[in-house]
Parts: structure tokens; C-alpha cells; sequence
């Protein structure tokens, strides 16, 4: 086993991560979208063989100005959940220095809203979204599945950053991922899937 020490703010004589640090990602599926999409759905969840995926939007518009980024999931009959069974929080910044405290919804939302319930999200070419969410538990019928988002959007005179968190209160399978806006289309965007082990 080497010696781990530190040389001038580097780390040397590593050998080997000890087992369950890292971990590596698998891409599962990639959607490109470049014109007017109602969503963008991802089958299969509990029966991919993971019990964490990640999610990466970059630089995702909608074809509406000023809506909400958003994830929904389907349960067992594979019809996606639009009732009140998500609970969500958010918080996050503004680069005028802004605290955005999207507050907290319990039992309420019919769908997890990325960006909170304040923050929208703007359609113009300089404009544009992107975020990595990871969603767990979605094979297992003992607890809710659950997601954890950090995420930015953009435009010509501003930058808004949010970390934002939902889980499904039903403890049921989630047999598909949904993204969608809360009004409208997408416009553009590129949408990965990994699985995480």
C-alpha cells in the first residue's frame, strides 16, 4: 500500500482509491433537442440496475419565456405522476447579490420544480439553463425516490445559482424520468443519463 503525503499543495504515491471512493459513470442515453419538444423522458428506471442516476442538462432553453424547469416521474402503471406528491425545496444566488429563497413546498407540487418556485427561466438566444440532478431510489418500493439538484441559468446581464431538492412521497417504484417546463416547450438542449456505481 503506498503512502499518501502531501509535496507543495499535490498529492503523491497514490496508488488506488480505497473501495467505495469515487465510483464511475456509465452513460445510458443521450437526447439532443433543437427544435419545440414537449418533454424528455427516460424509460425504465427500476429496471436499469442502479440505484443512482444522474441527470446532465447543458445549456437547455425553452421555447417560453420566463417558466420553470421540471422533473416528474412515473410509477408502476408507467403513467407519468402529475398530483400534488412531490415535495421540494430550493435555495440559491443572483449575481446582483440577490439570497433566492425559493422556499419549500410539502405535498403540494405536482411536479419538482428545479429552479424553485420563483426563479424562471428566460427563452432569448443569450439565454440558457443547464444542471446535474441525481435521482435515487427508483427500484426500491420500501422508500421514496428522491433528487438533488445544483444548477445555473444564464443570461446577458445575469447569472442565477440554485441547489434544490424533492422527493416523491409515494413508496412506489419510478418506472420513468420526465423533464418538461411547467409551461411550454423545450427549445433546445442536450439531456444525458448515467448510471452511477
Amino acid at each position: 500500500m503506498a503512502v499518501l503525503r502531501a509535496n507543495n499543495n499535490t498529492l503523491t504515491s497514490v496508488t488506488a482509491l480505497p473501495s467505495g471512493v469515487g465510483g464511475s459513470l456509465t452513460l445510458l442515453a443521450t437526447t439532443t433537442i433543437s427544435s419545440s419538444t414537449a418533454a424528455v423522458e427516460f424509460d425504465s428506471m427500476n429496471t436499469r440496475g442502479y440505484k443512482t442516476y444522474k441527470l446532465s442538462v447543458v445549456q437547455a432553453r425553452p421555447v417560453t419565456d420566463n417558466v420553470k424547469p421540471m422533473i416528474r416521474v412515473a410509477g408502476a402503471d408507467g403513467t407519468i405522476d402529475t398530483g400534488n406528491i412531490y415535495n421540494r425545496a430550493a435555495k440559491g444566488l443572483s449575481s446582483a447579490g440577490d439570497d433566492l429563497d425559493n422556499g419549500q413546498v410539502y405535498g403540494s407540487s405536482s411536479g419538482f420544480l428545479i429552479f424553485g418556485g420563483v426563479t424562471n427561466v428566460g427563452n432569448d438566444a443569450h439565454e440558457s439553463f443547464s444542471f446535474e440532478m441525481y435521482m435515487m431510489g427508483a427500484a426500491d418500493s420500501a422508500t421514496n425516490t428522491t433528487f438533488h439538484a445544483t444548477g445555473t441559468s444564464i443570461g446577458s446581464d445575469y447569472c442565477t445559482c440554485i441547489v434544490s431538492g424533492c422527493n416523491v412521497f409515494e413508496a412506489a417504484i419510478s418506472t420513468k424520468l420526465q423533464f418538461s417546463m411547467n409551461s411550454g416547450n423545450i427549445a433546445a438542449g442536450v439531456f444525458k443519463l448515467y448510471g452511477v456505481s
